[in-house]
């Protein structure tokens, strides 16, 4: 559901396109947990999925889904694409910083922690 709600083509009315949000928040929530957990950094982190590069983060991917959630009209949708974005630029950050270089794709579960 993320690729049509990122492309905003799906023939959905308003209604039925917030009902899917709220859905795929659901199972975002039921599947990852604790969203607000600071050392969830990317989505997706659940080891049921069968990506290929699994546990690998692809940054369109999650240019995706920050997305989708972000031009959503649901205040949970948007206060998660808010958490996603600051845990992804500052996680990469830490992981620039070290070495000042960036990789194609980066591991979930190398974990960082900043203060603001």
């Amino acid at each position: 559901m993320i690729t049509p709600m990122f492309t905003d083509c799906h023939g959905l009315t308003t209604a039925e396109k917030e009902g899917k949000v709220q859905r795929v928040l659901n199972y975002v929530k039921r599947t990852l947990g604790n969203l607000r957990d600071t050392r969830q950094e990317c989505l997706p982190l659940s080891s049921c999925l069968t990506a290929v590069d699994y546990p690998n983060a692809w940054p369109p991917l999650q240019h995706m889904w920050i997305h989708s959630f972000h031009q959503s009209k649901n205040p949970e949708a948007n206060n998660l694409a808010s958490s996603l974005a600051e845990k992804w630029v500052t996680s990469n950050y830490m992981k620039w910083r070290p070495k000042q270089y960036m990789y194609e794709k980066v591991s979930i579960y190398i974990q960082y922690t900043y203060e603001r």
